[in-house]
């Protein structure tokens, strides 16, 4: 009675678990679910924005820094030590022209223009000499003149003169004769002298430089 009844349950079973086998397992021809048009797009965006959200919360904020200014540096400036030129002038060497001394003699103290110095061509210009008589002798204005010795003609008016005026001894005197520079370059001199009777002292020499034009 008992193996009856048990074998009558075990086939209920076996019939109930058939009957509800479809029910458990999928079928295999079930449709894929089909997504309508812009769906799939608008998925992609929200998982997009879902995974910032969750970077942005993973993510600590990045720390602002604070920049100190530096102090500034005001510069000291040491003024640096002036310079101090010297200008060395040539002295001025009269022509070594004159006498050294005698009954009649002279010394020359002053000279002008100097020697070697540089006239235009053409350029009219005087010759000047101061002498002094260091002789022993006066120099009487009536019987001492002064005339051309040698070199170039460049003087205007006669080759002779009178002195005009007396000069004793230590006494100073000036004399000026009105030249002219020559129209070609080069190097011009010219020789005057005194003279008492036939003596000549006082040897006064120009000496000029023309340029070229």
């Amino acid at each position: 009675m008992k193996n009856k009844m048990r074998n009558s349950l075990l086939i209920l079973f076996i019939v109930i678990t058939l009957a509800c086998a479809p029910l458990l397992l999928p079928s295999v021809s079930t449709p894929v679910p089909t997504l309508a048009p812009g769906e799939l797009e608008v998925i992609i965006a929200q998982t997009a924005a879902m995974a910032a959200s969750q970077t942005a919360i993973l993510i600590p904020p990045t720390p602002t820094l604070t920049l100190t200014p530096s102090p500034t540096v005001t510069a000291s400036l040491t003024p640096s030590p002036t310079a101090t030129f010297l200008f060395l002038l040539p002295t001025l060497v009269v022509n070594p022209s004159g006498d050294s001394g005698g009954k009649y003699s002279c010394k020359i103290t002053s000279i002008s223009p100097p020697f070697d110095a540089t006239v235009a061509p053409g350029q009219p210009f005087s010759a000047r000499w101061e002498l002094k008589n260091n002789g022993t002798e006066p120099w009487d204005g009536n019987t001492v003149d002064y005339s051309y010795i040698s070199g170039d003609k460049i003087f205007e008016g006669p080759k002779a003169r009178d002195l005009d005026t007396s000069v004793g001894v230590g006494g100073i005197v000036e004399i000026l004769i009105k030249m002219n520079a020559p129209a070609g370059p080069g190097s011009y001199t010219t020789v005057w002298k005194l003279r008492v009777k036939d003596e000549y002292f006082c040897s006064m020499t120009i000496k000029i430089i023309v340029p070229s034009r």
